[in-house]
């Protein structure tokens, strides 16, 4: 699990990760989504991202954030999705969240 911190209200941060699952062929990828929900409220977020570099074992996957993604305070469980061309739905990562927490501004 990875943890990043940001503040309120903040655009354009680019989040970004390599997913990584042996034998899993990425170049077969037709769509990642990156999604957000928060621990308390359960608002949540779903959001196109882009990738790169598909490979056999792992993707390159990257979302920039809107101006809505980071209004709420606290901390938001996140996950990427990636849809294979077949069908097939993987989750990254499996069995936890990276999680943002988003901390108030001073203002």
């Amino acid at each position: 699990m990875t943890e990043v911190r940001v503040k309120k209200d903040d655009i354009g941060l680019r989040f970004t990760d390599t997913l990584e699952c042996e034998g899993v062929d990425f170049t077969t990828a037709s769509a990642v989504l990156f999604l957000m929900k928060h621990q308390v409220s359960g608002a949540a977020i779903s959001r196109t991202a882009t990738s790169s570099n598909p490979a056999v074992g792992s993707i390159d996957v990257a979302y920039t954030s809107v101006a809505a993604d980071l209004a709420t305070v606290g901390k938001h469980d996140c996950e990427w999705q990636v849809t294979f061309s077949g069908g097939a739905v993987h989750t990254f990562p499996g069995g936890s969240y990276n999680v943002v927490n988003v901390l108030p501004d001073l203002n």
